[in-house]
């Protein structure tokens, strides 16, 4: 089961069922594919890789974000960047389990 997740810094993502994860910055042109031994990869919306597995994953992690954004409460939208957004790693879920409730993530 993938898991989609919005982060405190507006980072979207998605838990992929093959242990990759794949992540949208708040600024809507960064993205993030994490592999499953963990290697990072960084693209550009319009300059990222086409190929064929990141492309659905990408219209998944879409349809999450809209979901999200549609059904759930938001808070700090309008929050002004702060230095810690640069920071030289992505934060990103690492994984999830639910064998009951409740959910816990790390």
């Amino acid at each position: 089961m993938e898991l989609g997740y919005q982060l405190c810094n507006n980072t979207s993502g998605v838990l992929f069922n093959d242990e990759t994860r794949l992540q949208l910055a708040a600024d809507g042109q960064s993205l993030q594919y994490i592999d499953r031994q963990g290697k990072e990869y960084f693209y550009k919306m319009d300059k990222r890789d086409e190929s064929k597995d990141i492309s659905k994953k990408l219209t998944l992690l879409g349809h999450f974000m809209h979901y999200m954004q549609e059904h759930l409460l938001t808070t700090g939208r309008a929050k002004p960047p702060q230095d810690v957004d640069n920071l030289a790693r992505w934060p990103c879920l690492h994984s999830c389990s639910e064998p009951a409730p409740p959910l816990s993530c790390f």
